[in-house]
């Protein structure tokens, strides 16, 4: 299955653009639904390349005194979770989330909450199960989950069953927090442990928030997909959404607040660095060739800092692009073969390229995947 891209404030024009150029390897988008009302450019493209589009519902997050900053009809004053007890106040809640992506969705995603207690996932079920009931239009069910719960023993086997039992066939899983540059081997071997459940219960999983560890986990075939932001929101912290959510946005440099900046991917190397870093990276004519890109809108030496969401967008779709054309078991060797490229550019890079004050760059996420590829995909 190809990458899905979940959408920032500003990232609809770029989206729609890359669309409509090689819509093939890009599975759907995802959008903010406080956002929709001026993103319509990239949900036509996206429909019109039969793209599928969906609609963050963000209940998860409208549980706290920020809820009415989001604008959204169905978020007023912030939702009480316990009075979701009875089939109408789910109802309720349903059609009210449900009512506002019609229209721009092609796959409606119902209301949920995030999980950390077992007790807590039946109403995720719950209202997944009246969405099933009452709407005819394609549904996919959203899990955001603490990664301790999801890894605990049968946890993740229990979670596939009630949710096949609910009618879903296909998942969008959020573990938090879980992500970024420094994971390591305990964690991912847990977490792919419990994929591996849901895969074997038949729940077709979109590993929500990852880029490089989503493209692993996707080459051994323990998702159907993966999502990411765009040079943004490749690890997934539930409590670091809240806290962004209650914060106002910075203005900067003295114009309108806006969002946050996209990072810059560094070909090779597969980290995200901010735009400063990257241009003193290629500004180093004894490193920068190797991190050079010709692809497409980057077409030169500087294109990845001049284009970064254009070059995150291509780099993604040329991954998926290189890997469909493998057989299933030829990819784990792949795998080892890009990880350990990435582990040894970094290493070349923290020797004396970054500038002065820049956080050395980590190798443990690739080494991590590294290992497990090599214990337990391999070996097998």
């Amino acid at each position: 299955m190809p990458v899905e891209f979940i959408l920032g404030r500003s990232d609809h024009r770029v989206v729609a653009r890359q669309i409509a150029r090689d819509p093939e390897h890009v599975a759907g988008i995802v959008l903010d639904p406080r956002f929709i009302g001026f993103q319509e450019i990239a949900v036509e493209a996206a429909r019109a390349q039969k793209v599928t589009v969906y609609v963050e519902p963000m209940t998860e997050r409208l549980v706290g005194g920020a809820a009415s900053r989001t604008g959204l009809p169905y978020a007023a004053d912030p939702i009480d979770v316990a009075l979701l007890s009875s089939w109408d106040a789910r109802a309720a809640l349903v059609h009210a989330v449900l009512g506002y992506q019609i229209g721009t969705a092609t796959v409606l995603t119902p209301p949920n909450f995030f999980v950390e207690a077992p007790e807590s996932l039946r109403l995720n079920v719950a209202l997944f199960g009246v969405a099933a009931q009452e709407y005819d239009e394609p549904l996919r069910a959203q899990l955001s989950v603490h990664r301790l719960l999801f890894v605990r023993p049968g946890f993740a086997r229990s979670l596939a069953k009630a949710y096949r039992r609910a009618g879903a066939r296909d998942l969008e899983l959020r573990i938090s927090p879980f992500g970024g540059e420094r994971v390591h081997d305990q964690q991912i071997q847990s977490v792919f442990s419990a994929l591996s459940q849901l895969r074997e219960e038949g729940l077709g999983v979109t590993l929500a928030y990852q880029g490089m560890i989503g493209e692993t986990a996707e080459a051994l075939n323990l998702v159907q997909s993966y999502s990411t932001g765009i040079g943004l929101n490749t690890r997934y912290d539930f409590k670091g959404q809240l806290r962004r959510l209650a914060a106002p946005p910075k203005p900067r440099d003295g114009a309108k607040p806006m969002g946050p900046i996209a990072w810059v991917l560094l070909p090779g190397a597969g980290i995200l660095v901010p735009r400063k870093v990257a241009q003193t990276l290629y500004a180093d004519r004894s490193i920068r060739a190797e991190l050079a890109c010709f692809v497409d809108t980057c077409d030169g030496i500087a294109g990845p800092v001049t284009h970064p969401r254009e070059h995150y967008l291509h780099s993604r779709i040329d991954y998926e692009r290189e890997l469909v054309r493998l057989p299933n078991e030829w990819r784990a060797e792949q795998e080892r073969n890009r990880l350990t490229r990435y582990i040894d550019l970094r290493r070349r890079l923290r020797r004396g390229h970054l500038p002065d004050g820049t956080r050395p760059m980590s190798t443990e996420t690739p080494e991590a995947l590294l290992s497990y590829i090599e214990r337990f995909a391999l070996a097998a």
